[in-house]
């Protein structure tokens, strides 16, 4: 019943993040100056073209998409701090004074002197690795490895394969993977003129809190925030190079 419980609980939830929630955040757009509007498509238009038309700039983001990857963190974060009041072990005797709470008159005598064979250690903390892994740092592991690409990609340094690698399990490794990684991208952006943030001392800082470099989100969001500066200006150059030649068309 517990797992059937689950199974339902899970259901609905993901029945309103899809056609609720979702449905609500993927209409919100924000532009460059972090201005927002509400836009639904239309016949004619998708609603990033409407979001541009009435922000009245190319620089439109969806907020509403950008933000979705922070909420699942950061309530897999709440539900793993939740998981530590949920009770350890669900013997007979312990499902039995539950419901001795409930229901006061119920007669649990054939449980209480019962004897309950704890499983090893070991193996819950191989059931609770294999989870994590499977449930929250899947997620981790393949947006770092999509960084380490898109910065070897734009700079042509890095290795991406013995950075991800040692970066996912070697604790505090992290720290050093951000450094190098940032300075690769400040050394490109300086060639090219693009500011950068440069927040170094927050990587540090949250490199030492938070040892694994897969779940250290707010490095590897200011990373992310580089990397798409990078491919901000790229768009913005292969728009100034069509200008012209669309110039000399209509002039043609």
């Amino acid at each position: 019943m517990y797992f059937a419980a689950q199974a339902f609980a899970t259901s609905v939830v993901g029945a309103i993040a899809s056609y609720g929630v979702y449905d609500i955040l993927k209409n919100i757009f924000v532009s460059g100056d972090f201005r927002f509007v509400w836009a639904e498509a239309t016949e004619l238009l998708s609603a990033q073209e409407v979001a541009e038309s009435l922000l009245g700039t190319g620089n439109v983001y969806n907020f509403g998409v950008m933000i979705v990857p922070f909420i699942v963190a950061i309530l897999c974060v709440v539900g793993f701090l939740f998981a530590f009041r949920m009770p350890r072990d669900y013997s007979p005797a312990e499902v039995a004074k539950s419901f001795k709470k409930m229901y006061p008159d119920l007669d649990i005598s054939e449980y209480e002197n019962v004897t309950h064979e704890k499983e090893e250690k070991g193996e819950i903390l191989f059931v609770q690795i294999a989870l994590s892994v499977l449930s929250g740092f899947l997620f981790g592991f393949i947006w770092y490895g999509m960084l380490l690409s898109s910065v070897k990609k734009l700079t042509g340094k890095g290795k991406r394969a013995l950075f991800w690698a040692l970066g996912c399990f070697i604790p505090f490794f992290g720290i050093f993977a951000m450094l190098r990684l940032n300075k690769a991208l400040a050394e490109k952006a300086a060639e090219r003129g693009i500011a950068l943030g440069g927040r170094k001392v927050l990587s540090v800082v949250f490199g030492i809190l938070l040892p694994l470099s897969f779940l250290n989100i707010v490095s590897l969001s200011l990373l992310q925030k580089d990397v798409n500066k990078f491919y901000a200006a790229e768009e913005s150059q292969a728009a100034a190079e069509e200008l012209p030649e669309s110039k000399n068309e209509a002039a043609v």
